[in-house]
């Protein structure tokens, strides 16, 4: 188990390294390639995805720059000064010719050796018993 958050940020880390390191793995940024919606956290900070609005993942590259103040929605007359920043182009120019440069967190999120093979169990329950009918691959 892990006993502070930086134990916990550590291993999130190492997982998303381990799937940049393995040949088998191909990053697919949903946010590019599929209808992945940006998000506006409560801060006022958008992300291209819920899971770079996680604080678990700021202390990996690329995450923290969606955190600064300039990118702060209060600090801009219209969200489109936002996402025509260089911060936000650097972003994607990055994603799309330079995506072994990605933040750990994309590759945990985004890269098609797991969201290839991540498997659910389709339960129906009868009364008070659970029957499990099927596993239901899911592809991203």
């Amino acid at each position: 188990m892990f006993t502070t958050k930086e134990d916990l940020q550590n291993h999130l880390i190492k997982l998303g390294n381990d799937l940049k390191k393995d040949k088998n793995s191909v990053l697919k940024p949903r946010c590019i390639y599929e209808e992945q919606e940006i998000t506006l956290s409560s801060e006022g900070f958008f992300t291209p995805c819920c899971w770079l609005d996680d604080e678990l993942y700021r202390v990996q590259p690329w995450v923290d720059t969606f955190f600064q103040s300039h990118l702060n929605i209060e600090n801009n007359e219209n969200i489109e000064d936002i996402f025509e920043s260089k911060e936000w182009g650097d972003f994607w120019e990055m994603l799309i010719n330079n995506p072994h440069n990605a933040p750990p967190v994309c590759y945990e999120y985004c890269a098609s050796q797991k969201g290839d093979k991540e498997k659910y169990i389709k339960t129906e329950k009868i009364s008070d018993f659970i029957f499990e009918l099927d596993i239901i691959e899911r592809r991203h």
